[in-house]
């Protein structure tokens, strides 16, 4: 699969990363720590929007919360999502959007890539699903590191 180009990432949204290796790398890095503090372990691959995806319950609101703040500083939902750098809305759009009880969350530019997280409730009010993904260019390798990094390989 060749590389895709979701959106144009600005330079202005890039941080300076501490450490060595690559931006990807630390990029990595960042998500790998996430990982370790999400609350409910288990990753699955959601094929749709190739992004990984954990569901937790409720009941792990105020952790799951939390956890984001780790890699997924900035915040959006259908209310400020225009206000949105333009690879973040692009990336709301390529997933049919943001309805008034989701998010989506991103992080750091990491020279070509952008982590998101789409923070998804079911409607059953005790069930979310949170889907982690890349939107820049992405490559078939940058997709399958993800994968690797949270352990959803299948």
């Amino acid at each position: 699969m060749e590389p895709h180009f979701r959106s144009q990432v600005s330079s202005r949204y890039a941080h300076a990363m501490p450490g060595g290796g690559s931006a990807t790398d630390q990029m990595f890095q960042t998500l790998d720590r996430f990982r370790l503090v999400w609350p409910k372990q288990g990753w699955s691959w959601d094929y749709r929007f190739n992004m990984t995806a954990s569901s937790f319950h409720v009941d792990l609101l105020p952790e799951a919360e939390k956890a984001l703040r780790v890699a997924f500083p900035e915040a959006y939902d259908y209310r400020t999502l225009s206000r949105a750098p333009e690879h973040v809305r692009e990336m709301a759009e390529s997933v049919g959007g943001i309805r008034a009880d989701q998010r989506l969350y991103a992080g750091a530019v990491a020279g070509r890539l952008v982590p998101v997280a789409l923070w998804w409730p079911w409607g059953d009010e005790i069930t979310i699903s949170l889907r982690v993904g890349l939107t820049g260019y992405v490559g078939e390798h940058d997709l399958q590191r993800l994968q690797m990094t949270f352990h959803a390989l299948g």
